[in-house]
């Protein structure tokens, strides 16, 4: 599928989150200006590959709206999940060394990039030598996340990985289920500031329960997971077996924490879940 340049794009914004704040607090107005008017915004849909891995990097990207993913080739012939980037948050950056991308990106949502030849690169970061140190701190930002999720993982068991990985999508991209005018959990969501007691602790109690819960629906309170992830990509982002992920997976939900409900993940429970990663 081909990527289209944004004229007036009619795509949903995505849901704002707090990396994604913190990302866009490194550029300034006066930055995302400059950067519009030297870059080409394309509307992206959900499965759109917005470049391959070993394909010459003559661009870098900047998330306007949506989510990307990140993929990684192995020597196997497989992928491996980087992860996920938000609203305001940068990559591509192999353009920066004029070399070819490591990784494969998609679009895991509808929204906009905004591409950035490495020409008007080199020409924008010469006339504006901070914005070149901002988008460096955000490129080391970036690492600094990755790090503390592997230092997160160390001597960790599948479960705890796991809750680990749910609460840090959860509070990267998720968004509360709000009940709808008829009473169900189909109301829009709204950005998720933190994950705390104040909807989930009340539950705690009520939720874990010795059978699986049976719920079509989302219910209001649910933290929805803004992504979707598979089993296999928990597996390769948490180093763990696909089996090991299937089995914890079906012990939370079996415990009233979490539902999966036509492919997509809610966290009922965030507070236990909390006490599970420590």
């Amino acid at each position: 599928m081909s990527l289209s340049v944004a004229a007036e794009p009619n795509v949903p914004r995505a849901r704002s989150s707090r990396r994604s704040q913190a990302a866009a607090q490194g550029l300034t107005r006066s930055d995302l200006r400059a950067l519009r008017e030297v870059g080409e915004s394309i509307v992206v849909r959900r499965g759109d590959v917005i470049y391959n891995s070993g394909t010459r990097a003559d661009a870098f990207y900047i998330i306007l709206s949506g989510v990307v993913k990140l993929l990684r080739p192995t020597i196997e012939g497989k992928e491996v999940t980087l992860g996920w980037l938000g609203e305001a948050e940068i990559f591509g950056e192999a353009a920066l060394t004029s070399s070819a991308h490591p990784e494969r990106a998609i679009a895991a949502s509808d929204g906009i990039v905004l591409a950035i030849g490495n020409a008007e690169l080199d020409r924008l970061v010469s006339e504006r030598p901070a914005l070149g140190l901002t988008l460096a701190r955000l490129m080391a930002r970036r690492t600094s996340v990755l790090g503390e999720r592997m230092q997160n993982l160390m001597y960790r068991s599948p479960r705890r990985r796991l809750a680990c990985l749910l609460l840090e999508l959860a509070r990267d991209f998720g968004s509360v289920v709000e009940a709808s005018a008829d009473g169900d959990g189909n109301g829009n969501g709204h950005s998720l500031k933190a994950i705390n007691a104040k909807s989930a602790g009340r539950r705690s109690a009520t939720r874990r329960r010795a059978g699986r819960p049976k719920f079509s629906r989302p219910q209001p309170g649910d933290v929805e997971l803004g992504v979707r992830i598979t089993h296999q990509e928990m597996s390769s982002l948490l180093g763990v077996t696909r089996e090991s992920i299937s089995y914890a997976m079906g012990e939370l939900e079996m415990e009233g924490l979490i539902r999966s409900i036509r492919r997509r993940i809610y966290l009922v429970d965030p507070v236990a879940l909390g006490q599970i990663a420590r």
